[in-house]
């Protein structure tokens, strides 16, 4: 997003007081791979700039009055505590909810005046363990600059 995550950030914030989720951190890149998961660091999420990519190399300079047109992509990734899945083998429900409450808050959300609304890409699985399940969940904008 042009290096600046912190609108998104600031959006999924409100997750930390949602009694229904629980988050306990929402971070950016530099945190998510700096984290040393145990049960009491999850759930969490963490907001890295996935890829941008030019929208068209074929627009004539007076198709719009804008300098720069972009496609934007971050990735939202989850990690939520695997050890009730573990234990009942069942998906975890844990991650379903909050995959859902993480894609109403964003979709359709504007980072800045520069962006459109967001639009969800999708999502897989990153890695599991006894403990923890990552999930990621990619979203993109065009951005005007």
């Amino acid at each position: 997003m042009h290096g600046n995550t912190k609108p998104i950030i600031d959006a999924l914030k409100p997750l930390i007081k949602n009694e229904a989720f629980k988050v306990r951190h929402v971070g950016h890149s530099a945190d998510f791979a700096n984290v040393k998961v145990d049960t009491r660091t999850v759930p969490c999420i963490y907001v890295i700039n996935a890829s941008d990519s030019p929208v068209s190399d074929n627009l004539p300079t007076t198709s719009c009055d804008r300098d720069v047109l972009s496609n934007e992509v971050f990735a939202v990734v989850i990690g939520v505590s695997n050890t009730d899945s573990k234990r009942s083998n069942k998906d975890n429900a844990e991650m379903v909810e909050l995959r859902k409450e993480i894609r109403k808050i964003l979709r359709l959300f504007k980072p800045t005046d520069n962006f459109e609304k967001m639009l969800w890409k999708g999502g897989k699985m990153m890695a599991y363990n006894d403990h923890t399940l990552w999930y990621e969940d990619r979203f993109s904008s065009t951005y005007f600059g």
